[in-house]
């Protein structure tokens, strides 16, 4: 199994009504981070929850988030949650403040999103009144595909996005781009049904 990396790993039930990474629930803390603890491990999700399964309601998250080890195929980082699972995920009424980084290696599919990075298996998953202000960087080049975008990076399956906004920062430097294909969006990098 792929390393994880969250203040949750794996959500399966609800989460609702939590700030982190900051003291008045405002803005950053300036110490509080989430990241591997080697950057030679292979990993394949990063976020506040690096796997939601479940429902997320009204959390707010200030702390900066960086994927920074070895990406497995279909690597995926946000600010709220890394990636969904299961039938119906949710994520609601949620504020990423933190800025999303992406600076380890990756050799395949990778994405990166403020709010959340994908949704590749949830079917029915919803999306809704999620706002990004943080800001969404990456600087290292990807070999195969990568997207990103300033709430969702991409979805694979039926996905309702509704009512979200970013105020953040994308941005994607790099001297070349990826062998395959480059999804930028300041809401969505890529959807491919729903």
């Amino acid at each position: 199994e792929k390393a994880q990396a969250g203040l949750i790993l794996e959500n399966k039930g609800t989460i609702k009504n939590l700030i982190a990474g900051s003291a008045q629930g405002e803005a950053w803390d300036k110490t509080s981070a989430i990241k591997f603890a080697k950057d030679d491990i292979e990993a394949s999700a990063a976020g506040l929850v690096a796997v939601n399964s479940g429902k997320i309601l009204n959390v707010r998250n200030f702390a900066r988030i960086d994927f920074n080890a070895k990406a497995a195929a279909d690597a995926a980082v946000g600010g709220i949650a890394g990636a969904l699972s299961g039938a119906g995920a949710s994520v609601e009424d949620c504020l990423n403040g933190g800025s999303i980084g992406f600076s380890g290696t990756a050799s395949g599919r990778a994405h990166q999103g403020g709010v959340l990075g994908a949704n590749l298996s949830s079917a029915g998953a919803l999306i809704q009144n999620c706002v990004n202000t943080g800001a969404v960087v990456k600087s290292n080049i990807n070999q195969k595909e990568f997207s990103m975008g300033g709430v969702l990076a991409r979805s694979n399956v039926s996905t309702t996005l509704k009512g979200c906004k970013n105020k953040g920062l994308v941005s994607y430097e790099a001297s070349d781009a990826p062998g395959s294909y480059l999804h930028i969006g300041g809401v969505l990098g890529a959807g491919y049904s729903g």
